[in-house]
């Protein structure tokens, strides 16, 4: 089966990384038409989903997923096919491919939605229309402003009332990403234990304002209208199959959707190695699922020596499948930083700042990865976004206050730091810890970076991404940055080390996006301590 060759050129030049994904949207178009070429394990799905089966499929990195469900696809003739995908971006491209598919094949019947697309089409636009809210943060702000106006929660300072509206805000996340019917006490984070029963009526509350559909007052999110579709017990007459891709990332809301369908021909792919999600919400829901599964093992990304070490992980997580490389190719596994390379990952927005201040030190340019457009499918740059929440979170440890939608809800930086040290305060911890690192000079290193940093990703030198903002896409030079977090800790050296499971699948994920070269960088250390720690061993090249 040819191979796509990849989003960037073994020589580095500007414009090479941004010009070839552009190719290789062009070339996945062209193989998944006329693709026939199949392995063993992709014809085992053609012909499950041929005969009618309900089944998931475990593809792992680099195995061909694309390639599978299009061939699956052409053999469901004569059937209707829903192809539900977990972001616009992704249901973009899927409409490329089903396009140039639909020439070659005119009475195929395949539609690509989002579950959000679908729910607001047939629910939210109705009930919800004129609440939509812009933002989330936005949306959230409101409902906190509506808690406290309502005297829904108590505490003997305003700072304690804000911090219990926002524990309230969060109980109503965790319900709306749930498949639950109510509101219970697995929905409130851990720092309301204490005052579980108050949060809990006013989580009631705030839900039955949300969900009112004559309250004009409280601006609704996405995933609000989400779940109230999903609590109506929708049906999909319109098709007979449902693929859904990305299935390890579905939150149980949007699984209870599909699972609840009868008569549908119903089949998940994923990659539970790769579900690094979970802070939203997300489940796995390809364990969850009692069906048949199909796995998909030869990759067409790497060679043997990315495979080894992303095998070690796979060891050290207990799967007893394995990557293999579907032909030799060379590829390369190095200690060290190398003084060019295509892509940089991090774990945390911190490590991005700390390696956009390395390329500015060497004069290089820098794009960082933003969030996808969902009209293009290409990244947009994440450097503004980056800087205004830096420049946000500095005003309020400068003792002033901040307009920034993400960080304006809080009166200081005592409260800042208390909400990022709390459950849930994953998006703020990294600005905590930078204002801290850099405290007055944060607006100079903000600065120093903003020269370094370039409009396009085509003008770069070299692209930074976090490893969540580059999931599910691939780069020949790859290096690692300096902030990645063992995923086995022990208390005593007589224990057996626990794994943390989160951590080992973004470590899984960002070792499995190079193509030829993978630069370990501080990586290596965090790596190799956390699978010697689970009796793996691996090696990490010279």
């Amino acid at each position: 089966m040819p191979r796509s060759t990849g989003k960037s050129s073994p020589a580095r030049r500007k414009g090479s990384f941004s010009s070839s994904q552009a190719e290789q949207k062009e070339r996945m178009d062209s193989r998944s038409a006329g693709e026939e070429c199949l392995t063993d394990e992709q014809c085992a799905i053609v012909d499950a989903a041929r005969r009618g089966e309900s089944f998931k499929v475990a593809a792992f990195a680099g195995t061909g997923k694309t390639t599978s469900l299009t061939e699956a696809a052409r053999a469901l003739l004569g059937k209707r096919v829903l192809y539900l995908v977990f972001n616009k971006a992704q249901q973009r491209a899927a409409q490329r491919r089903f396009a140039v598919l639909k020439k070659r094949q005119p009475q195929l019947t395949i539609e690509s939605r989002t579950a959000h697309s679908i729910a607001w089409r047939l629910f939210g636009s109705k009930r919800y229309r004129g609440r939509l809210a812009r933002d989330t943060h936005g949306a959230s702000r409101a409902w906190v402003a509506y808690l406290l106006e309502r005297n829904l929660v108590w505490g003997p300072t305003g700072e304690a009332r804000s911090t219990a509206a926002w524990a309230v805000v969060d109980t109503v996340s965790a319900f709306l990403a749930s498949a639950a019917e109510a509101i219970g006490s697995e929905h409130l984070p851990a720092r309301a234990a204490e005052r579980s029963d108050s949060i809990l009526n006013a989580a009631r509350a705030l839900w039955s304002e949300l969900d009112d559909a004559g309250a004009a007052a409280l601006p609704v999110t996405h995933d609000v209208y989400l779940k109230a579709w999903q609590l109506s017990r929708p049906v999909l007459p319109w098709c007979d199959v449902v693929m859904y891709d990305e299935a390890q990332d579905a939150t149980p809301a949007m699984l209870d959707v599909v699972t609840r369908q009868r008569n549908l021909q119903t089949i998940y792919v994923g990659d539970e190695h790769q579900q690094i999600y979970e802070f939203r919400g997300a489940v796995n829901a390809l364990h969850s699922l009692q069906l048949p599964e199909y796995p998909l093992t030869r990759t067409w990304r790497f060679g043997e020596r990315i495979a080894a070490l992303a095998n070690g992980i796979l060891q050290a997580k207990g799967e007893a499948r394995r990557l293999r490389p579907s032909a030799p190719r060379h590829d390369a596994v190095q200690s060290g930083f190398p003084q060019a390379c295509d892509l940089v990952l991090a774990r945390t927005n911190v490590g991005l700042v700390e390696q956009a201040l390395r390329f500015t030190d060497r004069k290089a340019g820098f794009f960082i990865r933003g969030a996808t457009d969902p009209e293009t499918g290409f990244a947009a740059n994440g450097f503004g976004e980056l800087r205004g929440r830096l420049l946000a979170a500095h005003s309020l440890w400068k003792g002033r206050e901040t307009h920034h939608p993400a960080f304006a809800a809080f009166e200081s930086w005592g409260a800042l730091k208390r909400a990022a040290e709390a459950d849930g305060g994953e998006a703020f911890r990294p600005y905590v810890r930078l204002v801290e690192q850099y405290e007055a000079r944060t607006p100079a290193v903000v600065s120093a970076l903003r020269k370094s940093s370039v409009e396009n990703e085509s003008e770069a030198d070299v692209v930074l991404s976090t490893v969540h903002r580059f999931k599910g896409e691939e780069a020949r030079r790859v290096a690692l940055a300096d902030d990645y977090w063992e995923f086995a800790s022990r208390r005593k050296e007589a224990e057996r080390a626990s794994l943390d499971e989160g951590e080992a699948n973004i470590a899984y994920v960002a070792v499995t996006r190079a193509m030829e070269e993978l630069w370990m960088g501080g990586a290596r250390a965090t790596l190799e301590s956390s699978l010697e720690r689970l009796g793996v061993y691996s090696s990490f090249g010279s």
